[in-house]
């Protein structure tokens, strides 16, 4: 998987990821998710989440998606 930000980027090989967890935690909007990626030795390599302040509608999109994820 790879993503681009602005002047950044990042490249996951999703081969060597073996675990993703949902976890939550208490941001400006309320519980905003996040997905933590592990690899086979159960050390998070990644995580995907917002940072900084975004509008209302933007976090509510956010956690819709991570409401829509199956469960494991």
């Amino acid at each position: 998987m790879f993503a681009a930000v602005a002047d950044s980027s990042v490249e996951i090989d999703l081969a060597g990821v073996r675990a993703c967890h949902l976890v939550r935690s208490t941001a400006a909007h309320g519980p905003t998710s996040a997905l933590e990626l592990d690899d086979e030795a159960g050390r998070c390599v990644a995580v995907i989440t917002q940072f900084g302040m975004v509008g209302e509608d933007v976090h509510a999109a956010w956690e819709h998606l991570a409401k829509s994820l199956p469960d494991a």
